[in-house]
Formats: C-alpha cells, sequence, structure tokens
C-alpha cells in the first residue's frame, strides 16, 4: 500500500489527480490509500510521517507550499514531494526544500503517468532508507545515511545529522535495534558511529565528518572488524 498526501485547495485539481491515481493503480497492479488537503496548514497540523508521496499545490491560501513544504522538512525529511502547479518559476526552486520533482498544470495522464513511476521507484529507495524517530514532536522520518552519529547523554540520545540534531528519549541498545544492518558500530559507551561517515581511525579516537569521537579500548577491535567489512564491500 503506498500512502499518497494531496495538499490542494482547487477541487478539480483534486478530484483529476485522484481519477490519475485510480488509473494508475488499476494498469500497474498498485494499491495507494490516499488522504486530501484543501490547506498546507491543514496538512502540517496532522502530519506524522506517514506519507510515502506527496502531491502539493504551490499557491494556497493560509499557508502556501513553499513555507508548509519547509515545515514538512522539520518532520520529515525524505518523503517525496512533488510540485504540482502552474507557477513552474517557484516549482523549480524546490531544491530548497528536496522537492523530488514538479509536475506542471494543466496536468495530462502521460506526463503525470511517466513521472509517477519514476516516483515510485525512488519513494521505495529512500522508505527503505529511513527509520522513524520517537522525539518529543512525534515521530520524525529520518534517512539513515544522513546519521553522522548517535550520541547518549544522560536520558537521551542526539542523533547528529547532515541536517541537524535530533533528540529521542531512547536507549542506545534500542538505537542499535533501530539501525541494526545499517553499517553503524559502537565506538564506545556513548557514541554509535555511521561508518560510512568515517575518515580516520587513532588509537583512541575516531573522526566523524570532522569531529573527534572517542574510540574506547574495549569496543576498539569489534569496531575495526565492523570498519572493515564495510570498506571491502561485505557490510553494504
Amino acid at each position: 500500500m503506498i500512502r499518497v498526501a494531496i495538499v490542494e485547495d482547487d477541487l478539480a485539481s483534486i478530484d483529476l489527480l485522484v481519477s490519475f491515481l485510480h488509473r494508475y493503480a488499476d494498469e500497474n497492479k498498485e494499491q495507494f490509500e490516499i488522504t486530501t488537503y484543501r490547506d498546507g496548514i491543514d496538512f502540517i497540523s496532522g502530519y506524522t510521517s506517514n506519507s510515502d508521496v506527496i502531491f502539493m499545490d504551490i499557491e494556497m491560501p493560509n499557508l502556501d507550499g513553499m513555507s508548509a513544504a519547509r515545515k514538512l522538512r522539520e518532520r520529515d525529511e525524505s518523503v517525496c514531494l512533488i510540485f504540482v502547479t502552474n507557477m513552474v518559476k517557484y516549482a523549480i526552486n524546490g531544491y530548497e526544500v528536496g522537492a523530488t520533482d514538479f509536475i506542471a498544470k494543466p496536468l495530462t495522464w502521460g506526463t503525470f503517468s511517466v513521472k509517477l513511476k519514476k516516483i515510485l521507484k525512488s519513494s521505495l529507495r529512500r522508505r527503505e532508507a529511513n527509520i522513524l524517530l520517537p522525539t518529543s514532536e512525534g515521530q520524525i522520518a529520518i534517512d539513515c545515511g544522513s546519521i553522522l552519529y548517535v550520541e547518549s547523554e544522560k536520558h537521551y540520545l542526539y542523533f547528529h545529522t547532515t541536517n541537524g540534531d535530533r533528540r529521542a528519549r531512547m536507549t542506545m541498545s534500542e538505537a542499535e535495534s533501530l539501525l541494526e544492518g545499517r553499517h553503524f558500530a559502537r565506538a564506545s559507551a556513548s557514541f554509535l558511529v555511521n561508518l560510512a561517515h568515517v575518515s580516520n581511525v587513532r588509537r583512541d579516537t575516531v573522526t566523524v565528518a570532522g569531529e573527534s569521537l572517542p574510540l574506547s579500548r574495549t569496543r576498539k577491535q569489534e569496531f575495526m572488524d565492523a570498519l572493515t567489512l564495510y570498506v571491502s564491500g561485505g557490510g553494504v
């Protein structure tokens, strides 16, 4: 089941998008769960990282699409976002909010079906790469590849990512289980490191994205074995 959200204030555009999705589902044996929103505020206020693909208009009352997209990225950094708009000159700036693509109005079946096929492939890759992180703001979807390292401090874990830091109330053991099979290794009791971001290892430190983190004596051999396996291609 592919969960699709449509954020669009124009009813005719909503109806056309829904009909195209149903047609695509029939022709390609897909299943869509479609939710519609008439306003960016309604969409953001109820968003819980529960969409695979989002179609969003740019020109909407109360909260425009670009502003809604910026707020979306605070909660879900990797969901596939597609602008559907007649404001193409703004849509091409979608890279600022990590937009996957844009579709110009008026919509045509040929363009929509071709783009949707590519979008769904991208969505599947992203979904497989994501984890849902429980935070005080609710569950936030983050791309595992963007995590540099996880740091334990008191009763919280801090997920340091290329897009900023996220705080979650969980244990390091829970984080290890969540990230199992995704090339992470413990450098010490307080640090869980993404091996893809390791640039240097010294006697008692490991460098991750320019930062020196402690590498404990008790963890060093296991860490080095995991890093060697990853670099050789066996841990990918």
